[in-house]
């Protein structure tokens, strides 16, 4: 009888310590949980901050501005009501408020935490102030006078740093050909050509836009930066190239066009799918 009171007094102790211990695990699961969604919603505080420092969302605009002024002319071919709906289309397609989306969160996989509070403290900072200032301000473009100013051999050893850092330029264009391969894979999508026929098209497309583009952007790029950063001293502008060729600088860089190559991509094939559609509609109309 004994033996048989202890077997099952051990049966319920062992019930007990299992049920104590299955609570202890689920506890600590529930508080990793909370702390994982903790930091993860202090993370994208911190990208929301660091966002700013992009200007995405004013690099978005004046593409869209861009775009819409010159939409006239790229469908003048076409009549008016047409004309109207290819560039609604187009203004729908790109507008900010589609693109920041996809610009943000491209942006916040290519961040880590470290990376993020290195480029949060370091705007932060008194120069870091100071160059988000000159970055962020409606500069418009270098007038005729600034263009004709002499260029110090440092200032313009300085600029040229800066290009061979961020690669600026050929960032611009890779970014631009993402839109434009986009906006056309989009709209051949309508079209009756294979798709081999339509890829060598783009291949060759690509390859001759960035030739025809490549050397006039650099021109703009080094022009827009002497006029960018012309309130920086020689010093200051040195000390924030060695920023960005800091971990975190040359993290902020890549994450910052790597997300506007995203915004291009899908803007561009928004775009083209609207595009092939009216153009569709109006073949049939035509040619019922």
């Amino acid at each position: 009888m004994k033996q048989i009171v202890w077997i099952v007094f051990a049966l319920a102790l062992a019930s007990v310590t299992a049920s104590a211990q299955n609570a202890s695990l689920a506890d600590a699961a529930r508080r990793e949980r909370d702390r994982r969604q903790d930091m993860e919603a202090a993370r994208q505080q911190l990208v929301k901050e660091v966002l700013r420092y992009t200007n995405a969302s004013s690099a978005l605009g004046e593409l869209s501005k861009s775009f819409s002024a010159g939409a006239d002319k790229l469908f003048e071919q076409f009549q008016p009501e047409a004309r109207d709906r290819l560039r609604k289309a187009a203004v729908d397609a790109l507008s900010p408020s589609r693109l920041m989306p996809a610009f943000e969160q491209t942006f916040s996989t290519g961040m880590d935490v470290t990376s993020l509070t290195d480029v949060s403290d370091w705007y932060k900072s008194a120069l870091g102030r100071k160059v988000f200032d000159a970055e962020s301000r409606d500069n418009g473009t270098p007038d005729e006078s600034f263009l004709k100013r002499p260029v110090s051999p440092v200032r313009s050893r300085l600029i040229d740093e800066m290009e061979r850092e961020t690669q600026e330029t050929e960032r611009i264009v890779t970014a631009l050909n993402v839109l434009n391969r986009s906006l056309l894979g989009g709209m051949l999508k309508s079209s009756p050509l294979t798709q081999g026929t339509q890829d060598g098209f783009l291949s060759r497309y690509e390859q001759a836009f960035a030739a025809a583009i490549r050397p006039r952007m650099a021109a703009s790029t080094r022009n827009g930066n002497l006029f960018v950063y012309r309130d920086l001293s020689d010093e200051e502008l040195q000390e924030y190239i060695r920023f960005l060729a800091s971990p975190a600088g040359r993290k902020f860089t890549s994450a910052t066009f790597g997300a506007m190559e995203a915004a291009m991509r899908q803007g561009g094939s928004d775009a083209g799918t609207a595009f092939g559609k009216i153009l569709t509609q109006m073949s049939s109309s035509t040619n019922p």
